[in-house]
């Protein structure tokens, strides 16, 4: 699954320092993290989960769903998305709004 991580979201290695930082679960959960955010994906079956937080502050991995979902009430963003299990969407998501869920995340540990 790292490889096809690093194909997809390549963008987060290259532009936004992201390394790999775990791998469990023989490559099913693969996390990378930069400076300020880890992000985990988890593979089962066909499914596609990604799951993010902070580096700083005790709150751990959460939907990111929840935390779009959260974001939009506190109105970071304009759109709603439904929980999807599929990679184009969350690559999608994570292209659109790394940098909001970065700053969003690290008002909650500040």
């Amino acid at each position: 699954m790292q490889e096809l991580l690093e194909n997809e979201f390549g963008f987060l290695i290259e532009e936004h320092g992201f390394v790999l930082s775990d791998e469990k679960y023989g490559g099913l959960v693969v996390a990378f993290k930069n400076n300020d955010l880890a992000v985990e994906f988890t593979q089962d079956r066909s499914d596609f989960f990604v799951n993010i937080k902070a580096n700083k502050g005790g709150v751990g991995y959460r939907d990111i769903y929840d935390v779009l979902d959260e974001m939009r009430v506190a109105g970071v963003i304009r759109e709603t998305y439904s929980p999807n299990n599929r990679i184009n969407l969350a690559k999608k998501v994570l292209r659109l709004h790394l940098s909001q869920i970065q700053e969003f995340l690290g008002k909650d540990v500040a």
